[in-house]
């Protein structure tokens, strides 16, 4: 997924993404737990074999888990979501 290995910083020709990485491995700690919060909410949705490196980004799943669009942005891969086809919470 690249949004999450565009969050480990500079970029290497070594870089991998895998869920399983220390919260230090991302330039934010934050990204650890909303990888993991999507992931979960990804595999509720779409079902357990559901796996986001093989999937592009699910603007629906990203509104549910992060409880809609706040303070104008979107809980992850903010101005990766095509927002015409990005549905609201309501």
């Amino acid at each position: 997924m690249g949004w999450a290995m565009a969050c480990k910083g500079k970029a290497t020709s070594g870089v991998t993404y895998n869920l399983d990485d220390p919260l230090s491995a991302y330039s934010n700690p934050s990204i650890h737990g909303r990888l993991q919060a999507y992931t979960e909410m990804g595999r509720q949705a779409h079902g357990p074999d559901w796996d986001l490196r093989t999937h592009t980004l699910d603007g629906e799943v990203i509104m549910r888990v992060g409880g809609g669009k706040k303070h104008e942005w979107y809980y992850i891969g903010d101005g990766l979501l095509d927002t015409a086809n990005t549905p609201t919470l309501s």
